[in-house]
């Protein structure tokens, strides 16, 4: 029979546990506020239509939501922790990074779920890698819902053709890159579903490219200066001071 006071403790422990990965999970997303992430920093990429629009319309879009950030100290974007894709999502990273580790013989720093990491590039920029192989290399893992989307990126052979296919996915690792100073950086699908294991793993290195992440890092100055820009005028359409 299990030894009451042992179940106990175990119990005690584990509830500590998930208390400290809640409290970095809401520290993680407490730093992301009003900070324009590699996830999503294929937006600022959006240029104007017009000779004299530097950003287009989706770019400006997703400003103001950084701005309302700033205003309110809340996501602007919608909750998306509880759904499925999500879910499943995380569920698979631990287990894709293995892959990656078997394969490579690399070990891997992993800022997954439990223990996320937001590395600042500026007061209004950052990011957080899925995890780091060294101060020259991290990895950034997609694990889809849909198989058929791993298919598509098992079809993908390098770089070149991800900046291409899924621009998005191009942008994060680049940003990420410029965030950490890390010198290459790894694309990596995992679907466990496949049932010869080859498939299961994809994997894209993404080189450094000076251009791309000199055009990335003037994009980031200029959203940033948009951002500043913004919150002032509307401070001063109230006539408040903007902590800006």
């Amino acid at each position: 029979m299990p030894d009451k006071n042992n179940v106990q403790t175990g119990h005690v422990l584990s509830l500590k546990t998930e208390y400290n990965h809640l409290e970095k999970t809401i520290e993680w997303k407490q730093e992301r506020i009003g900070k324009f992430t590699s996830s999503e920093i294929h937006k600022i990429l959006q240029k104007g239509r017009a000779k004299d629009k530097y950003f287009g319309d989706g770019a400006m879009t997703y400003i103001q939501m950084k701005a309302a950030e700033l205003l309110t100290n809340l996501p602007a974007g919608p909750d998306i922790s509880g759904l499925a894709a999500i879910e499943w999502g995380n569920a698979q990273e631990p287990d894709a990074v293995a892959a990656f580790e078997a394969r490579y013989n690399l070990k891997v720093e992993y800022f997954g779920k439990a223990n996320p990491f937001f590395f600042h590039y500026s007061e209004y920029a950052g990011g957080s890698p899925d995890g780091m192989i060294s101060a020259d290399a991290g990895l950034e893992i997609k694990a889809p819902y849909n198989s058929a989307e791993h298919i598509s990126h098992l079809l993908i052979k390098d770089a070149a053709e991800l900046y291409a296919e899924i621009p998005k996915y191009y942008w994060q690792c680049m940003a990420n890159m410029l965030f950490t100073g890390a010198k290459h950086w790894y694309f990596v699908s995992y679907d466990p579903r496949f049932a010869i294991a080859e498939f299961q793993l994809k994997v894209i290195e993404i080189p450094y490219n000076e251009a791309h992440l000199k055009e990335l890092a003037e994009r980031i100055t200029r959203a940033e200066t948009e951002l500043t820009n913004m919150v002032r005028t509307l401070a001063e359409l109230v006539a408040v001071p903007a902590n800006i």
